[in-house]
């Protein structure tokens, strides 16, 4: 959890920030594919996240995965920079 020092992150908050965000992202980037924008990332996206593809199941799945790895990222980015910003 983060420390009462104005500088610090809040882990939890920061994770769902960027989750959200990347969670929409995948979203984006799934609507322009299907819109024919793109589509090359279709298949690299696919090979991290089993089963993403432009199906509605598959861009659910991946929005979901986009959501995970985005609040993963962010608490640990979070975790660290608290640690590295309190002195001892």
């Amino acid at each position: 959890m983060a420390k009462n020092n104005n500088l610090s992150l809040h882990e939890v908050k920061f994770g769902l920030a960027l989750g959200i965000l990347i969670a929409l992202g995948m979203l984006f980037v799934s609507t322009t594919a299907a819109a024919g924008w793109g589509t090359s990332w279709v298949p690299l996206i696919g090979e991290w996240y089993v089963g993403y593809n432009l199906s509605f199941s598959g861009v659910f799945l991946g929005v979901i995965y986009g959501f995970l790895d985005g609040f993963i990222g962010g608490w640990l980015l979070a975790l660290i920079y608290n640690k590295l910003l309190s002195p001892k």
